[in-house]
């Protein structure tokens, strides 16, 4: 039985595991750089008006209040849009008894 789930590794497969060619000294910065500021952005707590928060909460706050007027149509067409998104998925496939989507044309 164990030897159906093994399959044989085929050239591809061998040649993205041994080709590290990707990870230049400019693409390991880039990356470095890049995960540096996201944890910076997501996980430092700063100062910001007497309270400490983390830097997207100061943006998000900043959009909001921004965008304050438009944010509860916005998410009103939003939820409208994934309605009918659903109700046609549901339609064009059906889902099966066991909770999966089957073609049902």
């Amino acid at each position: 039985m164990n030897h159906l789930l093994e399959k044989e590794p085929d050239e591809k497969d061998t040649k993205l595991e041994t080709d590290l060619s990707f990870w230049t000294t400019q693409n390991k910065m880039k990356s470095f750089i890049v995960s540096l500021f996201s944890l910076f952005l997501f996980l430092v707590p700063v100062p910001y008006q007497n309270q400490w928060t983390i830097g997207i909460g100061i943006i998000a706050e900043a959009l909001q209040t921004v965008f304050e007027n438009y944010l509860p149509p916005f998410m009103t067409l939003i939820l409208v849009l994934s309605l009918i998104g659903s109700v046609i998925t549901n339609l064009v496939y059906g889902i099966s008894t066991d909770g999966l989507y089957a073609l049902n044309l």
